[in-house]
């Protein structure tokens, strides 16, 4: 990353507004962070895109100005998937048992955009009397395009205008917004066109929350195949914009994620009923993060290189964005050989830009060659990841990459 370049992007995306400020950029970095390489020369030699962002004065959008989409192309060798963990899928569980009660999702129409392997959308309609229809070009070639007994279907592919669908009553869009490049077309003629009349029809969206990502200063969670960064506020304001109300927003996941709940609004603006950020504090925050994440970024660096001096063998644990990003950035030496995932589907494929052949946790064994730390990515993970490697023998020292406390350690037990 470097500081940003005197040239300022023209208008926001979202509102249209010309107030920008630049923030910092990163130049060739991997496209796609998810896919899925067969080996290493193909994974170093992966797509590259620069990222440019800037916070919109007006609205609170930050996005990324230098973003291509020609570059994006999903496929089934996308893989973010995060259902290996118990911890994630206690979530997800929980996610969906409260949208079924906050809508009273039972005997009704539900679409998924973006649904990824279809999980989340089967869970909306198993049990519920539910009908649901999902729509993801990574949709698992390997799985069938109909489930449920016919209930649920699944179409490999975008989802867009002069799709033929029937309308529906709940459109759920998960970890889907913040890679669209034009946000306010896809709400207003593509998710709001996709419901059916009536005053329960409702969009849930859920996307990474940017207030989190600049507090925490997780540098690993910018990354190009996410053009738009959202918090409470900036999500509302557009929502209420495109014609929704906004009836319901809260961070969930430790913070982490935005959940966000609207209904389409009896007039051309929709009134925000839920709480928001100030936009005057989230400016601090974005100009902190642009002034600190330089000196962040040494830390590690300077952190990795020291443990390799020391003949410390190092493993990564995690290859979802946040990993591959960090190994992107702090770890151009490739000091760390070892990376480790708990999802099958990635065993034996290569980390795009970097290269390195993603490992199960079974590959890990006691004695000669186990590594003396072990560094997780997601703090969520630490507690679940540390009684993993305990209950596996391994006496690995547990590290996070939390700006906080970025030499904290989880001791053994």
């Amino acid at each position: 990353m470097s500081s940003p370049q005197s040239s300022t992007p023209e208008t926001c995306s979202a509102c249209g507004g010309g107030s920008l400020e630049p923030l910092f950029e990163t130049l060739q970095t991997p496209v796609l962070l998810c896919e899925l390489w067969p080996d290493e020369a193909s994974a170093v030699a992966c797509p590259r895109g620069d990222i440019r962002l800037a916070l919109c004065g007006t609205c609170g959008l930050i996005e990324n100005h230098a973003f291509r989409p020609e570059l994006v192309h999903y496929s089934d060798a996308y893989e973010n998937s995060l259902e290996g963990s118990a911890l994630f899928k206690e979530y997800q569980e929980a996610l969906a048992q409260d949208v079924i009660e906050r809508h009273g999702l039972r005997h009704k129409r539900v679409m998924e955009v973006g649904c990824g392997n279809g999980s989340f959308l089967l869970r909306l309609c198993e049990e519920t009397g539910n009908t649901g229809l999902g729509f993801d070009p990574s949709y698992p070639s390997e799985l069938p395009s109909t489930r449920l007994d016919g209930s649920v279907q699944f179409h490999r592919a975008y989802f867009g205008p002069g799709q033929e669908h029937p309308r529906v009553d709940i459109v759920v869009s998960r970890q889907v917004l913040e890679h669209i490049p034009e946000p306010r077309p896809f709400l207003s003629d593509v998710l709001k066109a996709g419901l059916a009349p009536g005053a329960h029809s409702a969009v849930v969206l859920e996307v990474p929350n940017t207030e989190a990502t600049l507090r925490n200063l997780a540098l690993w969670e910018v990354t190009y195949e996410h053009c738009t960064y959202f918090t409470r506020g900036s999500l509302a304001r557009l929502l209420a914009s495109c014609g929704f109300d906004v009836i319901h927003s809260e961070q969930t996941y430790a913070d982490q994620f935005i959940t966000l709940d609207a209904r389409p609004s009896a007039a051309s603006t929709g009134e925000i009923r839920a709480e928001i950020e100030d936009l005057e504090s989230l400016k601090e925050l974005a100009r902190s993060f642009a002034a600190n994440y330089a000196d962040h970024l040494l830390y590690w660096t300077q952190r990795l290189q020291s443990w390799a001096t020391e003949g410390q063998r190092v493993a990564l644990w995690g290859s979802g964005t946040r990993g591959i990003s960090f190994l992107n950035l702090a770890d151009t030496d490739r000091s760390i050989s070892t990376v480790i995932d708990v999802n099958p589907r990635k065993h034996g494929k290569h980390l795009p830009g970097t290269g390195q052949m993603i490992v199960g946790p079974d590959s890990l064994k006691p004695g000669e060659g186990e590594p003396d730390v072990v560094l997780v990515v997601n703090p969520i993970y630490r507690e679940e990841i540390t009684r993993d490697l305990r209950e596996r023998g391994l006496s690995a020292s547990v590290q996070t990459l939390e700006a906080d406390t970025p030499t904290g350690t989880t001791q053994a037990r």
